[in-house]
């Protein structure tokens, strides 16, 4: 159900949602896909302003080291302060807001950015919005909807 090395930080968290979501596993079984979660590169942390571009980088090596058979469902991972500093999702730290850059994946569904925070975690949908500490079942199974060959 998870693409990639199993003992990254990414995969345990997409491991323990799968465990608590039972309605998501069955639907991931029932369009042949898996989850591809990616951590977005250290330097952006560095480079707020150019945050899209690193995760569409990022987006684009995990779709390139994943099976060419598979049917990716990609989540990305950073942590809130870098989500808040580009100033475009939902939490941030500036008055007027950044543009906000969807991702554009070639072979599967993007679903949205977790977040690592100092209470916890955060989950923030393709277009920004925070949904809590997890992606809702709602928004998996629509995306599950991605019209793959």
């Amino acid at each position: 159900m998870i693409a990639g090395d199993p003992t990254t930080f990414t995969a345990q968290f997409v491991a323990r949602y799968l465990d608590e979501t039972p309605t998501v596993v069955a639907a991931l079984r029932a369009a042949r896909a898996r989850v591809a979660a990616f951590e977005v590169p250290r330097e952006v942390f560095l480079h707020p302003p150019q945050f899209f571009t690193y995760v569409q980088q990022a987006l684009d090596r995990a779709e390139a080291a994943i099976g060419a058979h598979d049917r990716p469902l990609y989540v990305a991972f950073t942590d809130l302060p870098t989500i808040a500093d580009t100033g475009a999702f939902s939490f941030r730290r500036t008055a007027e807001p950044s543009a906000f850059v969807p991702m554009n994946p070639r072979r599967g569904p993007f679903l949205g950015y977790v977040a690592l925070a100092e209470g916890g975690l955060a989950f923030f949908d393709d277009k920004g919005q925070r949904r809590g500490q997890s992606p809702r079942e709602e928004d998996v199974l629509e995306a599950l909807r991605w019209p793959w060959p």
